[in-house]
């Protein structure tokens, strides 16, 4: 992303969105309890598999497809 950026300003301000990536996912609020018109958003960005992984991992719990995708990712 960098070396495609004109300048350093440009280079510094095309990683924005990733950087927002982790707010509107379900690291923070269960992707349940979000409206409905984003929780496939939620559900199909990278850091919800990631996320849902290492949660179930260290409770305990299921972690069923997510452990595959967040590799994937």
């Amino acid at each position: 992303m960098g070396l495609s950026s004109p300048n350093a300003e440009a280079a510094g301000n095309s990683a924005m969105p990733l950087i927002l990536l982790p707010l509107i996912s379900s690291a923070f609020i269960p992707a349940e309890t979000m409206p409905g018109w984003i929780q496939p958003i939620i559900e199909y960005q990278p850091f919800t598999p990631a996320i849902e992984t290492l949660r179930g991992l260290l409770l305990g719990s299921e972690i069923g497809h997510n452990g595959w995708l967040a590799v994937a990712w």
